[in-house]
């Protein structure tokens, strides 16, 4: 009884405990705590359906398929996944976190049928992914995208000496917005640029459009490529 229950049980509240607390660190809505229930209650459905299965008379009519018991616990947990992903404009937050609460379920899935070291394994494995490739990835040269805001003086030419002055950073603009509708003869032109992460100074950025003509402000968003 404790080899087959309690010790998935509380290996399922380490190792979610484990993934859920790196998530805790980054201030996450889905944490210690959801991370630690979402493995938890895989792990107690695979070993609930395993000691039917274990029970049931080699006569019965009855057959348990615990791929299928593990192919719909993992489909259920997607609608919480889903649920911690968080769209802020054009930009995506919570990816990673949905991640997590999948990895979790898998892992209460695998704590489930026994499989504890490779458990264990896959465990370690998330954590590395987690806590060193975050450090990788501000290394690599990758692309990154911004919508640039101006608002100037609706002039002839004010379109085109903006985005000359983007593009001699090295910047390149796949679209660009214009706004007639402002008060007092202003306009507003939204560019969205594509740039490598690291080689562009935003500051830079700023002063040269600060140096255009009817320029009265200037914003900067990130977004999603």
């Amino acid at each position: 009884m404790v080899e087959r229950v309690i010790v998935p049980l509380a290996l399922a509240v380490v190792l979610g405990g484990l993934v859920g607390l790196e998530r805790e660190f980054h201030g996450r809505a889905a944490g210690l705590r959801t991370h630690i229930l979402v493995c938890l209650a895989t792990a107690m459905a695979m070993v609930g359906w395993m000691e039917l299965h274990r029970h049931l008379p080699a006569e019965s009519a009855l057959r348990i398929d615990p791929g299928r018991i593990a192919a719909g616990v993992l489909t259920g947990i997607g609608f919480i996944g889903a649920g911690a992903i968080i769209k802020l404009k054009s930009t995506h937050r919570g990816l990673t976190t949905a991640a997590c609460i999948w990895m979790a379920a898998s892992l209460g899935v695998v704590i489930g049928v026994g499989a504890y070291a490779l458990a264990v394994a896959g465990t370690l494995l998330a954590l590395a992914v987690l806590m060193l490739l975050v450090r990788l990835e501000s290394y690599l040269p990758a692309d990154a995208y911004r919508e640039v805001h101006l608002v100037a003086a609706a002039a002839e030419g004010t379109l085109e000496r903006a985005r000359e002055a983007i593009e001699g950073l090295g910047l390149s603009v796949h679209s660009q917005e214009i706004d007639l509708e402002l008060d007092e003869g202003l306009v507003r032109l939204v560019f969205s640029v594509r740039m490598r992460r690291g080689r562009v100074n935003e500051e830079a950025l700023v002063r040269r459009l600060r140096e255009l003509p009817g320029v009265r402000s200037i914003g900067w968003r990130h977004v999603a490529g």
